[in-house]
């Protein structure tokens, strides 16, 4: 049951990383235009991931069972898949825009691996969620890693 918690907060925490608000920004955003229109965005999927998980500060829960986790990781996964749409709608500067194309790709990817883990739970197939867990936990590493040296807050918060 540990090694489903460690993944759990590892992909839950991943998951704040994006949904939506705005359109498309055609034209180039300054850096500090991006992080304006991005750190939000992650900063409310930090909120509804942590709702649909059931971590509220307020529940003072240490561990969650297998079947919380498998109802919460396709709500999870959609949230991510969201936010990725969103973020990606944003037009980086070009100083910024393949650390941008690799970090919005990791949300997809992000979103991929909440509903495989949710498969991999209810498949009670503890050898793949051990080795999604690995997989998440690095991605996890190189998204916050770009989003921190990139300068930004609540995207730079993943792990």
């Amino acid at each position: 049951m540990g090694r489903i918690r460690v993944t759990v907060v590892a992909l839950l925490t991943a998951g704040f990383v994006v949904s939506g608000c705005g359109g498309t920004s055609s034209k180039p955003l300054t850096n500090s235009e991006l992080i304006a229109k991005a750190d939000p965005i992650c900063k409310r999927i930090n909120t509804q991931i942590a709702y649909y998980s059931n971590l509220k500060p307020s529940d003072h829960q240490d561990l969650l069972n297998a079947a919380a986790v498998a109802r919460a990781a396709p709500l999870i996964s959609a949230t991510e898949r969201s936010a990725q749409i969103s973020l990606a709608k944003l037009t980086p500067s070009t100083a910024l825009s393949e650390d941008w194309k690799q970090f919005v790709a990791g949300v997809r990817s992000l979103s991929e691996d909440s509903q495989q883990f949710a498969n991999d739970i209810q498949a009670k197939n503890a050898l793949a969620t051990d080795a999604l867990a690995s997989s998440v936990a690095s991605l996890l590493r190189r998204i916050d890693s770009l989003a921190a040296r990139d300068g930004f807050s609540d995207c730079a918060k993943l792990t």
